[in-house]
């Protein structure tokens, strides 16, 4: 049974290590979540859905088994308090995972 990981970040520094590592698995899709109008590089073995986490957990994303967040902006300054104005949509994002019966979460970051 092949189950499906969302990636947020996966452009990254921790996301492509971490999407590298997922792709490692036989019985793993990787859905990578990307903003509009971005252009994430292809990658085999994955797909790309793009969506404002913003706005919340995207409704019309089909159904994930785990969600792995590694999304945060602003990362150029560690000390900038935009990354506290971040907290309310980062957190309903999450709570949309879990609405929307995301089993497995992980939320990491590297400030």
């Amino acid at each position: 049974m092949t189950r499906t990981v969302l990636v947020t970040g996966s452009e990254g520094f921790l996301g492509r290590a971490v999407v590298a590592a997922i792709l490692e698995r036989p019985d793993v899709e990787v859905v990578r979540l990307a903003r509009p109008g971005a252009r994430p590089a292809p990658l085999p073995g994955t797909r790309t859905v793009l969506a404002d986490l913003h706005k919340g957990w995207p409704a019309t994303l089909e159904p994930v088994d785990a969600l792995v967040h590694l999304a945060w902006q602003d990362l150029d300054d560690f000390r900038s308090p935009r990354h506290a104005a971040q907290v309310p949509f980062q957190t309903a994002f999450l709570t949309g995972a879990l609405s929307a019966g995301v089993g497995r979460i992980l939320a990491v970051g590297t400030c």
